[in-house]
Parts: structure tokens; C-alpha cells; sequence
């Protein structure tokens, strides 16, 4: 019987948390248009998030190709998995992109020379286009709230 009660006051408790989110939703009504703009542009990011995953498979395995004997190169690519997280990080999120770059360049000029197209076609094309898609989406909800 005491455990009945205790999970009554834990539904109870829920369905207060609930109801402060609905009246701060009611409050900031920019937050509720935000939040469906972005459940409504939930198809195209998946899209955009493939064709990034199709990117990070193409341009690893064509880097991993370029490893062959060269065993500096096989240091920094030691896999195709290893090397898609690679571009993540470096090329996509462009964390520390100088120095990966530049430790790239001393072993092969062609890599260096892949990775800026990729850097190209993945930071700044899929991510902005991806910004793009859901700032239109939400101008686009906008619109209609207002209607």
C-alpha cells in the first residue's frame, strides 16, 4: 500500500513538472515556435545528417587508400573507422584543424589536399546548408503562428 502512494506522488510530481513547462511555454511563446519549427524540420536534418555520413564514408576510405606502404600515414589513418572520426572532429567540428593539418602536410600533400575538400564540402557546405534548413523551417512556422 505504501508503494501505491509513493508512485501516485511521483505521477503527481510529473504532472506538475508538466504544467510549469506548459505555462513557461505560454510565457515565451518564442520557445514554442522554436521547438516546432525544429519538430518540423526533424526530416531534413536526418537528410543532411546522412549525407554527411555518406561523406565521412566516401572520404575515409579514399584517405585509408592512400595509407599504402607509407607507415606515417598508417599512424594517422590506422583504420576507416578511425579515420571517419577523424574527419569529424577535425574537418567537420574543426577542432584543432591547424595543427591536424599541419602534422598531415609533413607525411602527404594529397591528403592535406583531400581534407580541405572535405572541410569544404562538410563544414562549410552540409553545415550551413543544414542552418539554413532550419532557419527557414522556423521563419516558416513563424508565419503561420501568426496567421
Amino acid at each position: 500500500a505504501a508503494r501505491v502512494g509513493l508512485l501516485r506522488l511521483a505521477r503527481l510530481m510529473t504532472i506538475t513538472r508538466l504544467g510549469r513547462i506548459a505555462r513557461l511555454l505560454r510565457a515565451m511563446p518564442e520557445m514554442l515556435m522554436l521547438l516546432k519549427g525544429i519538430a518540423t524540420a526533424t526530416r531534413s536534418v536526418a537528410v543532411t545528417l546522412v549525407l554527411l555520413g555518406a561523406l565521412l564514408v566516401v572520404f575515409g576510405v579514399v584517405l585509408r587508400t592512400q595509407v599504402g606502404e607509407n607507415v606515417e600515414l598508417e599512424q594517422q589513418f590506422p583504420s576507416v573507422l578511425k579515420t571517419m572520426w577523424l574527419l569529424l572532429l577535425h574537418c567537420t567540428f574543426l577542432d584543432d584543424v591547424a595543427e591536424f593539418l599541419n602534422t598531415v602536410t609533413e607525411v602527404s600533400v594529397f591528403s592535406v589536399l583531400v581534407l580541405l575538400v572535405f572541410i569544404f564540402l562538410s563544414s562549410f557546405t552540409v553545415l550551413n546548408m543544414l542552418i539554413g534548413i532550419l532557419c527557414e523551417v522556423v521563419a516558416r512556422v513563424a508565419r503561420k503562428e501568426k496567421e
